[in-house]
């Protein structure tokens, strides 16, 4: 793998990226943005918190090479994937479903060997983003509809925090063109687990 972007996963809707890829901005440059993109955690991805699934053995390598699964299911209603970038600390999976047209369910699974915390990280279009941790949503106007990012879990997330543009760090940016980065939305979740946990994050635009 040239990056550490295990599960990732975009949602477009009519065109338009809603959680998109941070891309890449450069492979060797200073400051905040070195190598911040190559890692899992600027992606849509889940992890353990503050914890790479993969770690960096050169330019363009990074190890140990994991192994993973994938798989249609439910008569191809239902897309799963797996790795074991964690090894026998944390299986990871996640999977992906339609449950109605222009709605998406991703559903990310952990189970660990010994209690900790878990993340689940959308980076978001730069528009204006709404949180209420209350209700577990994220909403922004998309024409004159509400377009809304949604989640559930069988405990409440730790913390729930919306970044755009960090001044200090390369969260909530993201590159569409190689050296150059924009404003993105970082949507981060994070989970308290003693063995096993499930997190399904829906999105829904308005009018569904």
């Amino acid at each position: 793998p040239g990056q550490a972007d295990l599960l990732q996963a975009d949602v477009w809707w009519r065109g338009r990226p809603i959680a998109h890829d941070a891309g890449t901005y450069s492979y060797n440059a200073p400051g905040v943005f070195d190598g911040a993109f190559n890692q899992s955690a600027a992606h849509n991805t889940p992890m353990l918190a503050g914890r790479e699934p993969l770690q960096k053995a050169g330019r363009f390598l990074y190890l140990p090479w994991p192994e993973g699964s994938a798989q249609w299911l439910d008569d191809e209603k239902l897309f799963r994937a797996s790795h074991d970038g964690y090894g026998k600390d944390a299986q990871v999976s996640r999977a992906i479903s339609v449950p109605r047209d222009g709605v998406f369910e991703i559903s990310d699974e952990f189970k660990l060997r010994r209690p900790g915390q878990v993340r689940v990280h959308w980076l978001l279009a730069d528009l204006d983003w709404r949180l209420d941790a209350t209700a577990q949503t994220v909403t922004a106007k998309i024409g004159e509809n509400d377009y809304i990012v949604s989640w559930k879990c069988a405990s409440r997330a730790r913390s729930a925090t919306l970044v755009r543009a960090a001044s200090d760090s390369a969260r909530g940016w993201w590159s569409r063109y190689y050296l150059a980065v924009e404003p993105a939305v970082s949507l981060e979740l994070l989970f308290d687990v003693e063995q096993e946990v499930k997190v399904t994050t829906r999105f829904t635009p308005g009018g569904l």
